[in-house]
């Protein structure tokens, strides 16, 4: 989930910097390398989130990525969507912090908004 947080955090750093919209932020980036390496504020939050402890980060083995597919055609995921669903089911992680509604159509998975505290 760390890679789609940054995903996020440049996409947010493109889109504030001003005259660029979120449907084209990333092919901004693709197009200017430097938005990448001198979003300085994206790189102060990682360090910020990557200190963190407790922090488990837990890797993706073909089993993982295997089961993925098959919950991408039972529930209709996108594919990260699905490593994620995958990787909670093999480490019997049963709650995500999330604002995507996506995850909210699994079976058996709690979904909190960040915002949430009940």
């Amino acid at each position: 989930m760390l890679n789609e947080v940054l995903h996020r955090l440049l996409i947010a750093s493109v889109v504030s910097s001003g005259g660029i919209g979120t449907d084209s932020a990333v092919h901004h980036m693709k197009l200017h390398p430097a938005l990448v390496r001198d979003a300085g504020t994206v790189w102060e939050v990682m360090d910020d989130i990557r200190s963190i402890r407790p922090m488990k980060i837990y890797g993706i083995s073909m089993a993982t990525f295997e089961r993925s597919l098959a919950i991408m055609q039972e529930w209709g995921l996108l594919g990260n969507d699905a490593l994620h669903v995958a990787c909670m089911e093999e480490h019997s992680i049963g709650s995500i912090a999330t604002y995507d509604r996506d995850f909210s159509r699994v079976f058996g998975i709690k979904c909190w908004k960040p915002a949430d505290t009940d």
